[in-house]
């Protein structure tokens, strides 16, 4: 096998992965040894060490004895990934505002509106916009750094999601934040765009952590409490 085909089996390897940290298939705590893992996965242990390295280096993983185990899920890491989020993500909204082409924040906050004066919240539905509308933002930004960075750190938010994905409440007024935001952007109010994004961030860490304070997580809500959070 060549390098080529190494590193395409370890990226393969590491997506699938993440992927199911993310999606709390592999929930906080859980073994990730190379044997069982390597199993699982119908690959060689090669690979499957290079995945878990990129997972443990991006913060998905951690060491365990001689293996890693799945990270945990606690409170200050959530205010930290949070910090983060509100540097990168305003600062990607206020250029985003001076963008020439603004169109597509229009488009974005009539769909939003649509969707938070559904009678039923669709999850799925308003999970998607925020898919497009930041591929919006990082387009209209123009800014490679500022995009890989939150290209990371929207890997640990993906995961987040599984603690107030039962708040079908929250989902509403964060279909109708974002659609604030996009008319702000479409207006091109850098200002205005900032305040409510920065509004809106810290709207979803207070979810975030009384979702902790619960352990309301998991599939189904039956995943185990994340480590170092007490159960209640």
């Amino acid at each position: 096998m060549n390098r080529t085909e190494q590193r395409d089996l370890a990226d393969t390897a590491y997506e699938a992965l993440r992927d199911d940290i993310a999606e709390w298939r592999l929930a906080p705590g859980t073994s990730l040894a190379e044997v069982e893992t390597s199993a699982r996965l119908g690959m060689s242990r090669t690979p499957v060490r290079q995945a878990l390295r990129r997972l443990h280096r991006e913060g998905l993983a951690q060491p365990a004895g001689r293996g890693f185990v799945v990270a945990p899920v606690s409170v200050d890491g959530v205010i930290a990934l949070f910090q983060a989020r509100e540097a990168l993500e305003v600062y990607a909204m206020r250029l985003a505002a001076h963008a020439v082409d603004r169109a597509a924040f229009g488009d974005l906050a009539a769909r939003y509106d649509q969707a938070a004066r559904r009678k039923t919240v669709d999850a799925d539905a308003i999970y998607a916009l925020s898919a497009e509308f930041d591929q919006a933002v990082d387009r209209a930004a123009n800014n490679a750094y500022i995009t890989e960075m939150l290209t990371q750190l929207r890997v640990h938010l993906h995961r987040l999601r599984r603690l107030s994905r039962h708040r079908l409440d929250r989902l509403r007024v964060s279909a109708q934040q974002h659609v604030a935001i996009a008319r702000a952007i479409e207006s091109g109010n850098e200002r205005q765009t900032a305040q409510l994004a920065s509004d809106r961030l810290r709207d979803s860490l207070d979810i975030v952590l009384q979702s902790l304070s619960t352990s309301l997580i998991g599939p189904d809500d039956r995943a185990p409490a994340p480590l170092g959070v007490p159960s209640t």
